[in-house]
Formats: structure tokens, C-alpha cells, sequence
């Protein structure tokens, strides 16, 4: 009997599906409404009635957030070779911006992120980097904001949390490698 009428049942939970109802949007995030696919509402936290026949949503977090970048290897101004990672933390000031404008919002703000990173290291000397941690990060907070900004994120800090040079051995037998250890 049951399933004779199952199909009642899965009837009715479609219809009610189609019905408008609330979507509890959390304090610690935000939201756009599609409404025809087109037409973006922001959805602040709170109570929102969502109308799942001509509209869609997404939530992303607003609030603090970090990112950890991973580590590049890079060379300097002075031609050293260095591994450098670093650390970002922000938040989402202009929910609009990061979900209308961007298809994979971490994704865009790390590579953005790494993308200053390689800048301000690629055009500073090792020794620049190694005495000036406090003004470069200061530096670096400040370029990042500046590049992420468009995507309507703000960021509190960022910093190097590592910073090694490299060397490249040479293997025995290998013909082709050269030996840039230092004697």
C-alpha cells in the first residue's frame, strides 16, 4: 500500500517545494538573491522569504577570515632564490561585489593575494626582506587591500610566515645539473 501511494507523497513535498518560505540568513554571513536570475537583492543576517520558483540564493561568510597562501618559490631582486609564504586576514565588507563579480570567491582572493606577494618579493633584495619584516608586511597588508578591494574585501593584516632561501643540489650522475651550494 505504501508504495502504491508514495508517489503522493513525493507529489505533494514537490508542490510544497515550489511554495515561498523563510531562509534564516546566520549574523555571521550575507546573501544574494537572484530574483529571475538577473535581478541581485542582498540578503543582510535576518529573516528572508525566499521564492524558489523565479528566484535563487547564496550565503557567504562575512565575517573575520583567514587565508593561508602556500608557499612560492621565487627569486629576488638581487637574484636569490627564496621560499615564501604568507598569511591574510580579512573580511567581506560589500557581500554583492564577492558573489556578484567573482565565480570562486577564496579562490580569486588567494590568487590575487600570492599575485602581490610575487610582486613585492620579486622586486625587493633578500636583505631588504630579511631587516624589514614589520614595513614590508605593512607594505604588503596595503597592496593586498588595494587588490582586493574591487571584490568588496577587507583586509585587517597580512604577512610572510615563512621565508627560506633555496638552493638546487646536484645529484651524482647527473650531467645536466649544476652544483649551486655554497663551498
Amino acid at each position: 500500500m505504501d508504495g502504491a501511494l508514495g508517489w503522493l507523497g513525493d507529489f505533494f513535498r514537490f508542490l510544497f517545494s515550489l511554495l515561498p518560505h523563510l531562509i534564516i540568513v546566520r549574523a555571521t554571513h550575507a546573501g544574494i538573491c537572484w530574483r529571475h536570475g538577473s535581478k541581485p537583492v542582498i540578503w543582510n543576517p535576518g529573516l528572508h522569504v525566499y521564492w524558489p520558483l523565479v528566484s535563487e540564493y547564496e550565503l557567504y561568510p562575512t565575517v573575520e577570515q583567514s587565508l593561508d597562501l602556500p608557499t612560492q618559490t621565487l627569486d629576488t631582486a638581487d637574484g636569490e632564490t627564496i621560499a615564501v609564504s604568507g598569511v591574510v586576514v580579512y573580511e567581506i565588507s560589500q557581500i554583492d561585489r564577492i558573489l556578484g563579480r567573482v565565480y570562486d570567491p577564496e579562490k580569486t582572493v588567494s590568487d590575487a593575494c600570492r599575485l602581490v606577494v610575487k610582486r613585492m618579493v620579486t622586486r625587493a633584495t633578500r636583505e631588504e626582506l630579511q631587516q624589514g619584516y614589520e614595513e614590508f608586511d605593512r607594505n604588503l597588508t596595503e597592496q593586498i587591500q588595494q587588490r582586493v578591494a574591487r571584490y568588496g574585501v577587507k583586509v585587517l593584516e597580512a604577512a610572510m610566515s615563512d621565508f627560506s632561501p633555496t638552493y638546487v643540489l646536484k645529484l651524482w650522475g647527473d650531467e645536466k645539473a649544476t652544483d649551486l651550494l655554497p663551498s
